[in-house]
């Protein structure tokens, strides 16, 4: 039984070869939660076809790290690397972190955009103020300017309510994949694997030897 159980290991996902056939759901889970923020990105990348929202330069960056998240998990499972499961955690609290910054950032921005059209107005050529007591200093503007607010004013409920539905389920997986990744990275560094093809540690090598025993005997 031990031998046919060698040449028939526990498969896991992705060619993954588990060492307990019960990791396989976390182990699954794990990778497709790491994965599912790409699915809320796509979801705004289609959205913006049809809605124009404010986009920072440094979204991008977001999403680029984002795509690269699964990528150091999977690997940390394929070769039971604590410092990559390591790293899968630190990034995946930074995303969070910068994801949240991110979410106020443009929200601010656009009900600031709704305060400065509601203070200010077009008088002309020039933009005065249209209140007793403006927030802002609308001679400091152009015109331009006022129209390009008002129309990310008038986005505020498209751009609030896109951002915090999706980008909000991506922080809350951010954080979910953080904590996964610091529990595992202790558990690896302790020696309990998640895969058997794995750089040859002193756990692996007592379990290896003990099998090897069992099956002689």
């Amino acid at each position: 039984m031990p031998l046919r159980a060698a040449e028939n290991p526990p498969a896991g996902p992705l060619g993954l070869v588990l060492s307990d056939p019960n990791k396989h759901l976390s182990v699954t889970a794990a990778l497709v939660v790491s994965a599912s923020p790409l699915l809320c990105i796509a979801i705004l990348a289609l959205i913006r076809i049809w809605v124009v929202v404010p986009v920072y330069s440094w979204l991008y960056i977001l999403n680029v790290l984002s795509f690269v998240a699964p990528f150091v998990l999977y690997y940390a499972f394929l070769r039971n690397s604590t410092g990559y499961m390591l790293s899968f955690g630190v990034l995946s609290l930074a995303l969070f972190i910068l994801y949240v910054a991110y979410l106020i950032r443009v929200c601010s921005f656009v009900i600031a955009c709704y305060h400065f059209s509601q203070d200010c107005k077009i008088d002309g050529s020039r933009v005065v103020d249209a209140v007793q007591t403006p927030r802002y200093k609308c001679s400091d503007y152009s015109v331009a300017d006022f129209v390009n607010f008002g129309y990310w004013a008038s986005t505020r409920s498209a751009t609030c309510w896109g951002y915090g539905l999706l980008f909000g389920m991506v922080t809350v997986l951010s954080l979910v994949m953080a904590v996964y990744g610091f529990i595992y990275a202790v558990k690896l560094r302790k020696g309990i694997l998640v895969t058997r093809e794995a750089p040859v540690t002193y756990a692996y090598t007592v379990s290896q030897l003990k099998w090897s025993m069992e099956c002689r005997a």
